[in-house]
């Protein structure tokens, strides 16, 4: 699967009671179309995945594939406080028909980052569809330097893409580009803040 290319970090639309608005999903998934982006993400930070019930991230995740299909490709957000509920949501929604899941590593009070790979193997194992990791420090805690990223795509068969958070985004896009040999997509976020030298730098597209 490519993921080169734009795309939109899907907010969850909501009823004034609080319940999701599906139907509203359907005019996201156009929106993107119209912006000329390739994929969507759904149910990362700026889709409040964290105030979702278990049934309500499927319902999310079955429209969104069901209106994207054939015509976006669709990124799920499954981060989640440990391992196995983060296996647990990245199963699903291979099984609802993403074709790629994006995690960050789970909060941590202490940096460890044997821990953090142990969580990003075990998302991999189960699942055959492209994992996405985001590098985001603000949100996590975890910070992942260039080689241990570099260690995640050689050691982890279905790492191919990273979606890059760490201020300043352009000089850690050119180490994780050399240190992975150009094999690893890295996109751009932060509200496009730095899109242009990212893209200087080698990154493959934005996921914002």
């Amino acid at each position: 699967m490519d993921l080169s290319g734009i795309h939109f970090m899907m907010p969850t639309p909501f009823n004034d009671d609080g319940s999701v608005d599906e139907d509203s999903i359907a005019s996201l998934i156009e929106c993107s179309l119209n912006a000329g982006c390739t994929g969507v993400v759904c149910l990362g930070i700026m889709g409040e995945a964290v105030r979702l019930s278990d049934e309500e991230r499927r319902r999310v995740v079955q429209r969104v594939t069901r209106e994207a299909a054939g015509r976006l490709t669709v990124t799920v957000g499954t981060t989640a406080p440990g391992m196995e509920l983060a296996v647990r949501q990245s199963v699903e929604a291979q099984q609802l028909g993403a074709d790629a899941v994006m995690a960050a590593p789970p909060p941590v009070t202490k940096q460890n980052l044997e821990t953090v790979f142990a969580y990003f193997h075990g998302i991999a194992a189960s699942t055959d569809i492209d994992l996405v990791v985001q590098d985001h420090p603000v949100e996590s805690g975890v910070f992942m330097p260039p080689v241990f990223i570099q260690r995640l795509s050689e050691q982890i068969e279905n790492v191919h893409w990273l979606k890059l958070e760490e201020r300043p985004t352009p000089s850690k896009v050119t180490a994780v580009k050399q240190l992975t040999e150009g094999k690893l997509g890295i996109f751009g976020g932060l509200g496009g803040v730095f899109l242009l030298e990212e893209l200087a730098r080698g990154a493959c597209g934005t996921m914002t």
